[in-house]
Protein backbone atom coordinates (compact mmCIF):
# COMPACT_ATOMS: atom_id res chain seq x y z
CA UNK A 1 0.00 0.00 0.00
CA UNK A 2 2.89 2.38 0.77
CA UNK A 3 4.21 1.88 -2.76
CA UNK A 4 0.81 2.82 -4.19
CA UNK A 5 0.80 6.05 -2.20
CA UNK A 6 4.34 6.80 -3.37
CA UNK A 7 3.30 6.38 -7.01
CA UNK A 8 0.32 8.66 -6.48
CA UNK A 9 2.56 11.25 -4.83
CA UNK A 10 5.03 11.14 -7.74
CA UNK A 11 2.22 11.73 -10.25
CA UNK A 12 0.58 14.51 -8.21
CA UNK A 13 3.85 16.36 -7.65
CA UNK A 14 4.92 16.12 -11.28
CA UNK A 15 1.42 16.81 -12.59
CA UNK A 16 1.09 19.86 -10.34
CA UNK A 17 4.41 21.28 -11.53
CA UNK A 18 3.39 20.64 -15.13
CA UNK A 19 0.07 22.46 -14.67
CA UNK A 20 1.90 25.40 -13.08
CA UNK A 21 4.27 25.56 -16.07
CA UNK A 22 1.42 25.53 -18.59
CA UNK A 23 -0.30 28.36 -16.70
CA UNK A 24 2.92 30.42 -16.64
CA UNK A 25 4.08 29.95 -20.23
CA UNK A 26 2.77 32.13 -23.07
CA UNK A 27 5.08 31.07 -25.88
CA UNK A 28 3.72 30.36 -29.35
CA UNK A 29 3.59 26.84 -30.77
CA UNK A 30 6.64 26.00 -32.87
CA UNK A 31 6.32 24.48 -36.36
CA UNK A 32 5.41 20.90 -35.42
CA UNK A 33 3.35 21.93 -32.40
CA UNK A 34 1.26 24.22 -34.61
CA UNK A 35 0.68 21.34 -37.04
CA UNK A 36 -0.78 19.22 -34.27
CA UNK A 37 -2.75 22.16 -32.86
CA UNK A 38 -4.33 22.76 -36.27
CA UNK A 39 -5.36 19.11 -36.58
CA UNK A 40 -6.95 19.17 -33.12
CA UNK A 41 -8.70 22.48 -33.75
CA UNK A 42 -10.06 21.24 -37.07
CA UNK A 43 -11.45 18.08 -35.44
CA UNK A 44 -13.17 20.24 -32.82
CA UNK A 45 -14.52 22.58 -35.49
CA UNK A 46 -15.90 19.69 -37.53
CA UNK A 47 -17.84 18.53 -34.49
CA UNK A 48 -19.34 22.02 -34.30
CA UNK A 49 -20.11 22.23 -38.02
CA UNK A 50 -17.29 24.64 -38.83
CA UNK A 51 -15.42 25.27 -42.10
CA UNK A 52 -15.20 21.95 -44.02
CA UNK A 53 -11.82 20.23 -43.85
CA UNK A 54 -11.49 20.19 -47.65
CA UNK A 55 -11.87 23.99 -47.77
CA UNK A 56 -9.25 24.46 -45.04
CA UNK A 57 -6.82 22.18 -46.87
CA UNK A 58 -7.24 24.30 -49.98
CA UNK A 59 -6.67 27.60 -48.19
CA UNK A 60 -3.86 26.34 -45.92
CA UNK A 61 -1.68 23.92 -47.95
CA UNK A 62 0.63 23.22 -45.01
CA UNK A 63 -2.42 22.04 -43.02
CA UNK A 64 -3.31 19.68 -45.86
CA UNK A 65 0.10 18.04 -45.51
CA UNK A 66 -0.14 17.66 -41.72
CA UNK A 67 -3.75 16.51 -41.70
CA UNK A 68 -2.98 13.66 -44.09
CA UNK A 69 0.46 12.80 -42.72
CA UNK A 70 -0.32 12.11 -39.06
CA UNK A 71 -2.71 9.70 -37.47
CA UNK A 72 -5.25 11.57 -35.32
CA UNK A 73 -5.42 9.57 -32.08
CA UNK A 74 -3.38 12.08 -30.03
CA UNK A 75 -5.44 14.95 -31.40
CA UNK A 76 -8.70 13.15 -30.68
CA UNK A 77 -7.65 12.64 -27.06
CA UNK A 78 -6.99 16.39 -26.71
CA UNK A 79 -10.55 17.35 -27.71
CA UNK A 80 -12.08 16.97 -24.20
CA UNK A 81 -9.45 19.37 -22.84
CA UNK A 82 -10.25 21.96 -25.50
CA UNK A 83 -13.94 21.51 -24.77
CA UNK A 84 -13.46 21.95 -21.02
CA UNK A 85 -10.72 24.59 -20.97
CA UNK A 86 -11.28 26.60 -24.15
CA UNK A 87 -9.75 26.61 -27.62
CA UNK A 88 -6.49 28.29 -26.66
CA UNK A 89 -3.32 26.45 -27.69
CA UNK A 90 -2.28 25.60 -24.12
CA UNK A 91 -5.55 23.77 -23.43
CA UNK A 92 -4.51 20.86 -25.63
CA UNK A 93 -1.20 20.32 -23.84
CA UNK A 94 -3.07 19.12 -20.75
CA UNK A 95 -3.66 15.83 -22.58
CA UNK A 96 -0.08 15.00 -21.62
CA UNK A 97 -1.30 14.50 -18.06
CA UNK A 98 -2.96 11.30 -19.28
CA UNK A 99 0.32 10.09 -20.70
CA UNK A 100 2.23 11.08 -17.55
CA UNK A 101 -0.17 8.90 -15.54
CA UNK A 102 0.33 6.08 -18.07
CA UNK A 103 4.11 6.42 -17.84
CA UNK A 104 4.22 6.41 -14.03
CA UNK A 105 1.77 3.51 -13.75
CA UNK A 106 3.45 1.37 -16.42
CA UNK A 107 6.89 1.99 -14.95
CA UNK A 108 5.66 0.97 -11.53
CA UNK A 109 4.09 -2.23 -12.87
CA UNK A 110 7.29 -3.19 -14.71
CA UNK A 111 9.39 -2.69 -11.60
CA UNK A 112 6.81 -4.31 -9.33
CA UNK A 113 7.62 -7.57 -11.11
CA UNK A 114 10.76 -7.55 -8.94
CA UNK A 115 9.64 -5.58 -5.87
CA UNK A 116 7.41 -2.62 -4.95
CA UNK A 117 10.50 -0.45 -4.34
CA UNK A 118 11.84 -1.26 -7.81
CA UNK A 119 8.49 -0.16 -9.22
CA UNK A 120 8.55 3.16 -7.37
CA UNK A 121 12.18 3.80 -8.33
CA UNK A 122 11.54 2.96 -11.99
CA UNK A 123 8.48 5.23 -12.13
CA UNK A 124 10.53 8.11 -10.67
CA UNK A 125 13.45 7.47 -13.04
CA UNK A 126 11.27 7.20 -16.15
CA UNK A 127 9.35 10.41 -15.53
CA UNK A 128 12.47 12.40 -14.57
CA UNK A 129 14.44 11.85 -17.80
CA UNK A 130 15.30 15.47 -18.74
CA UNK A 131 14.27 15.10 -22.39
CA UNK A 132 10.97 13.57 -21.27
CA UNK A 133 10.27 16.48 -18.92
CA UNK A 134 10.96 19.00 -21.67
CA UNK A 135 8.79 17.19 -24.24
CA UNK A 136 5.94 16.84 -21.76
CA UNK A 137 5.54 20.63 -21.98
CA UNK A 138 5.15 20.52 -25.77
CA UNK A 139 2.18 19.57 -27.95
CA UNK A 140 4.14 16.90 -29.81
CA UNK A 141 3.84 13.15 -30.29
CA UNK A 142 7.12 12.18 -28.64
CA UNK A 143 6.15 12.25 -24.96
CA UNK A 144 2.93 10.26 -25.65
CA UNK A 145 5.02 7.81 -27.70
CA UNK A 146 7.38 7.39 -24.74
CA UNK A 147 4.47 6.55 -22.44
CA UNK A 148 2.91 4.19 -24.98
CA UNK A 149 6.20 2.31 -25.48
CA UNK A 150 6.43 1.92 -21.70
CA UNK A 151 2.84 0.65 -21.59
CA UNK A 152 3.49 -1.84 -24.37
CA UNK A 153 6.69 -3.05 -22.72
CA UNK A 154 4.87 -3.57 -19.43
CA UNK A 155 2.11 -5.60 -21.11
CA UNK A 156 4.64 -7.64 -23.10
CA UNK A 157 6.54 -8.54 -19.93
CA UNK A 158 3.34 -9.58 -18.19
CA UNK A 159 2.25 -11.64 -21.22
CA UNK A 160 5.03 -14.10 -20.29
CA UNK A 161 6.06 -14.66 -23.92
CA UNK A 162 2.43 -14.63 -25.11
CA UNK A 163 1.39 -17.37 -22.69
CA UNK A 164 -1.00 -15.13 -20.72
CA UNK A 165 -4.07 -14.52 -22.89
CA UNK A 166 -5.36 -11.28 -21.32
CA UNK A 167 -2.01 -9.49 -21.28
CA UNK A 168 -1.23 -10.75 -24.79
CA UNK A 169 -4.46 -9.25 -26.14
CA UNK A 170 -3.87 -6.00 -24.25
CA UNK A 171 -0.37 -5.88 -25.68
CA UNK A 172 -1.73 -6.29 -29.21
CA UNK A 173 -4.14 -3.42 -28.61
CA UNK A 174 -1.32 -1.28 -27.12
CA UNK A 175 0.82 -1.85 -30.22
CA UNK A 176 -2.04 -0.85 -32.52
CA UNK A 177 -2.85 2.31 -30.57
CA UNK A 178 0.86 3.04 -30.11
CA UNK A 179 1.32 3.11 -33.88
CA UNK A 180 -1.66 5.46 -34.08
CA UNK A 181 0.19 7.82 -31.75
CA UNK A 182 3.35 7.74 -33.86
CA UNK A 183 4.37 5.30 -36.56
CA UNK A 184 7.89 4.80 -35.13
CA UNK A 185 6.40 2.82 -32.22
CA UNK A 186 7.32 -0.67 -33.56
CA UNK A 187 10.99 0.28 -33.90
CA UNK A 188 11.35 0.41 -30.11
CA UNK A 189 9.52 -2.82 -29.36
CA UNK A 190 10.80 -4.84 -32.33
CA UNK A 191 13.56 -6.55 -30.35
CA UNK A 192 11.50 -7.21 -27.19
CA UNK A 193 8.80 -8.74 -29.43
CA UNK A 194 11.40 -10.84 -31.25
CA UNK A 195 12.74 -12.25 -27.97
CA UNK A 196 9.18 -12.89 -26.72
CA UNK A 197 8.35 -14.78 -29.91
CA UNK A 198 11.57 -16.76 -29.49
CA UNK A 199 10.52 -17.66 -25.96
CA UNK A 200 7.06 -18.61 -27.20
CA UNK A 201 8.26 -21.11 -29.81
CA UNK A 202 10.66 -22.70 -27.32
CA UNK A 203 7.72 -23.92 -25.26
CA UNK A 204 6.57 -27.43 -26.05
CA UNK A 205 3.27 -27.66 -27.88
CA UNK A 206 3.39 -24.09 -29.17
CA UNK A 207 2.13 -25.33 -32.54
CA UNK A 208 -1.28 -26.03 -30.99
CA UNK A 209 -1.35 -22.64 -29.28
CA UNK A 210 -0.16 -20.49 -32.19
CA UNK A 211 -3.32 -18.40 -31.83
CA UNK A 212 -1.92 -16.98 -28.56
CA UNK A 213 0.70 -15.25 -30.68
CA UNK A 214 -1.28 -14.69 -33.86
CA UNK A 215 -4.37 -13.04 -32.37
CA UNK A 216 -2.55 -10.15 -30.57
CA UNK A 217 -0.48 -9.39 -33.68
CA UNK A 218 -3.55 -9.48 -35.93
CA UNK A 219 -5.34 -7.20 -33.46
CA UNK A 220 -2.45 -4.72 -33.64
CA UNK A 221 -2.56 -4.75 -37.45
CA UNK A 222 -6.34 -4.29 -37.57
CA UNK A 223 -6.26 -1.31 -35.18
CA UNK A 224 -3.44 0.25 -37.20
CA UNK A 225 -5.27 -0.16 -40.51
CA UNK A 226 -8.53 1.11 -39.02
CA UNK A 227 -6.79 4.17 -37.60
CA UNK A 228 -5.14 4.99 -40.89
CA UNK A 229 -8.40 4.60 -42.75
CA UNK A 230 -7.30 1.28 -44.22
CA UNK A 231 -4.96 3.19 -46.54
CA UNK A 232 -1.69 1.28 -46.85
CA UNK A 233 -0.13 4.20 -48.74
CA UNK A 234 -0.67 6.45 -45.72
CA UNK A 235 1.16 3.96 -43.51
CA UNK A 236 3.95 3.78 -46.09
CA UNK A 237 4.31 7.56 -46.09
CA UNK A 238 5.15 7.29 -42.42
CA UNK A 239 8.15 5.13 -43.30
CA UNK A 240 11.31 6.57 -41.83
CA UNK A 241 13.20 6.22 -45.09
CA UNK A 242 10.61 8.22 -47.06
CA UNK A 243 11.17 11.41 -45.06
CA UNK A 244 12.95 14.37 -46.54
CA UNK A 245 16.28 15.04 -44.85
CA UNK A 246 16.30 18.49 -43.19
CA UNK A 247 19.99 19.18 -43.61
CA UNK A 248 20.74 16.36 -41.14
CA UNK A 249 23.74 14.05 -41.63
CA UNK A 250 22.73 11.01 -43.68
CA UNK A 251 24.39 8.53 -41.33
CA UNK A 252 25.75 9.57 -37.95
CA UNK A 253 26.21 7.34 -34.92
CA UNK A 254 27.36 10.31 -32.84
CA UNK A 255 24.41 12.63 -33.62
CA UNK A 256 22.47 11.69 -30.48
CA UNK A 257 25.56 11.61 -28.28
CA UNK A 258 25.39 15.28 -27.30
CA UNK A 259 21.98 14.67 -25.73
CA UNK A 260 22.90 11.40 -24.01
CA UNK A 261 26.05 12.88 -22.49
CA UNK A 262 24.63 16.26 -21.52
CA UNK A 263 23.95 17.14 -17.89
CA UNK A 264 21.97 15.71 -16.12
CA UNK A 265 21.06 13.03 -18.71
CA UNK A 266 24.59 11.66 -18.45
CA UNK A 267 23.65 10.43 -14.95
CA UNK A 268 21.38 7.87 -16.59
CA UNK A 269 24.21 6.70 -18.84
CA UNK A 270 26.57 6.38 -15.87
CA UNK A 271 23.89 4.46 -13.94
CA UNK A 272 23.43 2.18 -16.95
CA UNK A 273 27.16 1.45 -17.02
CA UNK A 274 27.08 0.72 -13.28
CA UNK A 275 23.99 -1.48 -13.57
CA UNK A 276 25.51 -3.49 -16.43
CA UNK A 277 28.59 -4.02 -14.25
CA UNK A 278 26.34 -5.28 -11.45
CA UNK A 279 24.32 -7.50 -13.77
CA UNK A 280 25.17 -7.81 -17.46
CA UNK A 281 22.14 -8.20 -19.71
CA UNK A 282 22.51 -8.85 -23.44
CA UNK A 283 18.82 -8.20 -24.10
CA UNK A 284 18.91 -4.71 -22.58
CA UNK A 285 21.90 -3.77 -24.73
CA UNK A 286 20.10 -4.99 -27.86
CA UNK A 287 16.87 -3.21 -26.90
CA UNK A 288 18.80 0.07 -26.62
CA UNK A 289 21.17 -0.27 -29.57
CA UNK A 290 18.66 -1.42 -32.20
CA UNK A 291 16.49 1.77 -32.24
CA UNK A 292 19.62 3.88 -31.74
CA UNK A 293 21.08 2.30 -34.89
CA UNK A 294 17.87 2.76 -36.89
CA UNK A 295 17.56 6.44 -36.08
CA UNK A 296 21.27 7.01 -36.63
CA UNK A 297 20.99 5.88 -40.26
CA UNK A 298 17.62 7.59 -40.85
CA UNK A 299 17.87 10.79 -42.96
CA UNK A 300 15.70 12.89 -40.63
CA UNK A 301 17.12 13.30 -37.12
CA UNK A 302 16.06 14.99 -33.91
CA UNK A 303 17.08 14.10 -30.35
CA UNK A 304 13.44 13.67 -29.36
CA UNK A 305 13.06 10.72 -31.71
CA UNK A 306 15.02 8.34 -29.48
CA UNK A 307 13.42 9.23 -26.13
CA UNK A 308 11.76 5.78 -25.72
CA UNK A 309 15.14 4.01 -25.39
CA UNK A 310 15.10 5.34 -21.82
CA UNK A 311 12.36 2.80 -21.06
CA UNK A 312 15.00 0.09 -21.37
CA UNK A 313 17.83 2.13 -19.82
CA UNK A 314 15.84 2.93 -16.68
CA UNK A 315 14.38 -0.58 -16.44
CA UNK A 316 17.79 -2.17 -16.13
CA UNK A 317 19.10 0.61 -13.87
CA UNK A 318 16.20 0.32 -11.41
CA UNK A 319 16.41 -3.48 -11.34
CA UNK A 320 20.18 -3.50 -10.74
CA UNK A 321 20.09 -0.76 -8.11
CA UNK A 322 17.34 -2.56 -6.19
CA UNK A 323 19.66 -5.56 -5.88
CA UNK A 324 21.97 -3.50 -3.67
CA UNK A 325 21.17 -3.71 0.04
CA UNK A 326 20.03 -0.27 1.21
CA UNK A 327 18.25 1.15 4.22
CA UNK A 328 14.73 2.56 3.76
CA UNK A 329 16.16 6.06 4.19
CA UNK A 330 18.66 5.59 1.35
CA UNK A 331 15.95 4.13 -0.87
CA UNK A 332 13.70 7.12 -0.21
CA UNK A 333 16.64 9.41 -0.92
CA UNK A 334 17.14 7.84 -4.35
CA UNK A 335 13.51 8.51 -5.29
CA UNK A 336 13.82 12.11 -4.10
CA UNK A 337 16.97 12.57 -6.22
CA UNK A 338 14.98 11.76 -9.35
CA UNK A 339 12.16 14.05 -8.27
CA UNK A 340 14.81 16.78 -7.96
CA UNK A 341 16.05 15.97 -11.48
CA UNK A 342 12.46 16.30 -12.72
CA UNK A 343 12.07 19.72 -11.07
CA UNK A 344 15.42 20.98 -12.40
CA UNK A 345 14.54 19.82 -15.93
CA UNK A 346 11.30 21.82 -16.23
CA UNK A 347 11.99 24.54 -18.84
CA UNK A 348 11.61 28.18 -17.88
CA UNK A 349 8.26 29.68 -18.99
CA UNK A 350 8.60 31.89 -22.07
CA UNK A 351 6.65 34.80 -23.54
CA UNK A 352 5.96 34.82 -27.28
CA UNK A 353 5.01 37.42 -29.85
CA UNK A 354 1.31 38.23 -29.83
CA UNK A 355 0.48 36.82 -33.26
CA UNK A 356 -3.21 37.65 -32.84
CA UNK A 357 -2.35 41.38 -33.07
CA UNK A 358 -0.92 40.71 -36.52
CA UNK A 359 -3.68 38.30 -37.58
CA UNK A 360 -6.37 40.82 -36.64
CA UNK A 361 -5.15 43.09 -39.45
CA UNK A 362 -5.70 40.42 -42.10
CA UNK A 363 -9.15 40.86 -43.62
CA UNK A 364 -11.68 38.11 -44.25
CA UNK A 365 -11.46 36.61 -47.75
CA UNK A 366 -7.89 37.83 -48.31
CA UNK A 367 -4.61 35.96 -48.86
CA UNK A 368 -1.35 36.05 -46.88
CA UNK A 369 2.25 35.39 -47.87
CA UNK A 370 4.59 34.67 -44.94
CA UNK A 371 8.28 35.55 -44.97
CA UNK A 372 9.08 34.77 -41.34
CA UNK A 373 10.94 31.60 -40.37
CA UNK A 374 11.57 31.21 -36.65
CA UNK A 375 10.03 29.19 -33.79
CA UNK A 376 8.05 32.19 -32.54
CA UNK A 377 6.35 33.28 -35.78
CA UNK A 378 6.33 31.07 -38.86
CA UNK A 379 4.24 29.75 -41.72
CA UNK A 380 2.57 27.13 -39.51
CA UNK A 381 1.59 28.93 -36.32
CA UNK A 382 0.34 32.06 -38.14
CA UNK A 383 -2.18 30.01 -40.18
CA UNK A 384 -3.12 28.25 -36.93
CA UNK A 385 -3.92 31.59 -35.25
CA UNK A 386 -5.92 32.67 -38.31
CA UNK A 387 -7.75 29.35 -38.25
CA UNK A 388 -8.54 29.81 -34.55
CA UNK A 389 -9.88 33.32 -35.22
CA UNK A 390 -12.56 31.85 -37.50
CA UNK A 391 -11.61 34.04 -40.45
CA UNK A 392 -12.20 32.61 -43.92
CA UNK A 393 -8.83 33.19 -45.54
CA UNK A 394 -8.45 32.61 -49.28
CA UNK A 395 -4.90 31.27 -49.02
CA UNK A 396 -2.00 31.32 -46.55
CA UNK A 397 1.45 30.21 -47.64
CA UNK A 398 5.11 30.61 -46.75
CA UNK A 399 8.22 28.81 -47.99
CA UNK A 400 8.83 30.83 -51.14
CA UNK A 401 5.44 32.44 -51.81
CA UNK A 402 5.32 35.26 -54.39
CA UNK A 403 4.36 38.43 -52.44
CA UNK A 404 2.85 40.04 -55.55
CA UNK A 405 0.21 37.29 -55.76
CA UNK A 406 -1.09 37.83 -52.20
CA UNK A 407 -3.08 40.59 -50.52
CA UNK A 408 -0.78 40.69 -47.48
CA UNK A 409 2.85 39.79 -46.78
CA UNK A 410 4.24 39.23 -43.29
CA UNK A 411 7.95 40.00 -42.80
CA UNK A 412 9.85 38.72 -39.76
CA UNK A 413 13.18 37.24 -38.63
CA UNK A 414 14.43 34.34 -40.74
CA UNK A 415 16.58 31.81 -38.91
CA UNK A 416 18.88 29.36 -40.67
CA UNK A 417 16.80 26.28 -41.48
CA UNK A 418 16.59 23.86 -44.37
CA UNK A 419 13.90 26.14 -45.89
CA UNK A 420 15.30 29.58 -45.04
CA UNK A 421 16.53 30.27 -48.59
CA UNK A 422 12.98 30.34 -49.97
CA UNK A 423 11.85 32.79 -47.26
CA UNK A 424 14.85 35.00 -48.02
CA UNK A 425 13.83 35.12 -51.69
CA UNK A 426 10.39 36.39 -50.72
CA UNK A 427 11.94 39.07 -48.52
CA UNK A 428 14.26 40.12 -51.38
CA UNK A 429 11.31 40.44 -53.74
CA UNK A 430 9.55 42.75 -51.28
CA UNK A 431 12.68 44.81 -50.59
CA UNK A 432 13.13 45.46 -54.31
CA UNK A 433 9.64 46.95 -54.72
CA UNK A 434 8.53 48.05 -51.27
CA UNK A 435 6.75 51.03 -52.79
CA UNK A 436 4.02 48.65 -53.97
CA UNK A 437 3.03 47.93 -50.37
CA UNK A 438 1.41 49.79 -47.48
CA UNK A 439 2.46 49.00 -43.91
CA UNK A 440 -0.65 48.02 -41.95
CA UNK A 441 1.16 46.71 -38.87
CA UNK A 442 4.64 47.24 -37.48
CA UNK A 443 5.81 46.07 -34.08
CA UNK A 444 7.41 43.28 -32.06
CA UNK A 445 10.02 42.96 -34.83
CA UNK A 446 7.45 42.22 -37.57
CA UNK A 447 5.81 44.07 -40.46
CA UNK A 448 2.52 43.26 -42.17
CA UNK A 449 2.35 44.77 -45.65
CA UNK A 450 -0.70 45.18 -47.88
CA UNK A 451 -0.34 45.05 -51.65
CA UNK A 452 -1.70 48.21 -53.26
Amino acid sequence: MKAHWAILAIFLIQGGLFINWVASDSSNPSWDEAWHAMISLNMLNQMKGGIPTADLEQSIPIFQFANNYYSHLYHLLSIPFYTALGEGFKSGIYVNLLFLAMLVFSGYMIGKKYSPFTGVLLAAMLSAVPLSVSLMTEFLLDFPLYAMVCLGYYLLIYSENFSERTYSLLFGAAVGFGILIKWTYPIFLAMPIAFAIGGFVKNKGWETRYYMLAVPLILAILITLFGYGGNIQTVYRQSIMSRVAELDPAISFSYYGHMLFSWPTVLYILLLALSLAIKSDRKTIIYILFPYFVFSIAPNKDVRYILPIFVFITHHCAFSLSMIKMSPLVRSGMVFIFLAIFISSIPDPQAGTDISMIANEVMDGSSLCIASENPDVNDVNVPYILMRSGKKIKKVLGNGCNPFEYDYTLLGPIEKTWRSGSFERTRTQVSGEKGRFDIVYSGQGYELLKLR
